[in-house]
């Protein structure tokens, strides 16, 4: 509700509870409790405590907050395989790209999982573009701009997609960037999951005056 939000509460909407699959007819049945004002997210790091899971929070006057969540498992000989898990809580700007590049590292096996609309919503089902520079070692995926295609399938409000890929760099070696798909600012912002936030917009630009004590 617009009126909770503004009132500092947007970010307690979510629960999750675990349901056991039954049936021809695929029947969920609840089981176990409530996790209140915990988004569903938050299960797979109760199931598997080598997963990360961090807020990248959106700065303006209602707090928008996306959950990352990232499992990094050890291949041996420098080898790497990630799986991502992109969490929209509460943003109404919504997210176009996300993309991880390291310093140096060949990328391969990528892939990703893209919740579609449905039930008559008006939005694109198109996959998201893959991009995979080797020359630099990042991965991209994105879809289309806002003023191209208001309509785009982008990351949605209380939707989750799923990303994986393996990769010759180490997690620490990691830095994302969260493209956010209705104008506004920022229009990006850049963390890892060592020391939280970056920078975003204009601090990458070199544009330091738009480096603000509000933003990350």
């Amino acid at each position: 509700a617009p009126d909770d939000a503004q009132s500092g509460n947007g970010l307690n909407n979510a629960s999750y509870r675990a349901v056991n699959v039954s049936g021809p007819s695929f029947d969920l049945l609840l089981t176990g409790q409530t996790f209140r004002a915990q988004p569903a997210i938050n299960a797979w790091v109760a199931a598997d405590s080598s997963v990360e899971l961090i807020n990248v929070d959106i700065p303006g006057t209602i707090s928008e907050r996306f959950h990352v969540a990232r499992k990094a498992t050890d291949l041996g000989g420098g080898n790497w395989h990630y799986e991502y898990a992109v969490h929209n809580m509460n943003s109404d700007r919504s997210g176009r790209s996300f993309s991880v590049d390291f310093p140096a590292a060949t990328i391969t096996n990528a892939g990703a999982r893209i919740v579609n609309p449905h039930s008559g919503e008006p939005y694109s089902t198109a996959a998201w573009t893959q991009t995979i520079n080797n020359t630099t070692g990042a991965i991209t995926w994105e879809t289309e701009d806002f003023g191209t295609n208001p309509n785009a399938n982008a990351l949605r409000w209380g939707t989750m997609f799923s990303f994986w890929f393996d990769a010759t760099a180490a997690p620490a070696d990691a830095v994302h960037k969260l493209v956010l798909f209705k104008p506004g600012s920022p229009s990006v912002v850049t963390f890892d999951f060592g020391g939280g936030f970056i920078f975003s917009d204009g601090f990458e630009a070199g544009n330091t005056s738009s480096w603000t004590a509000t933003d990350p």
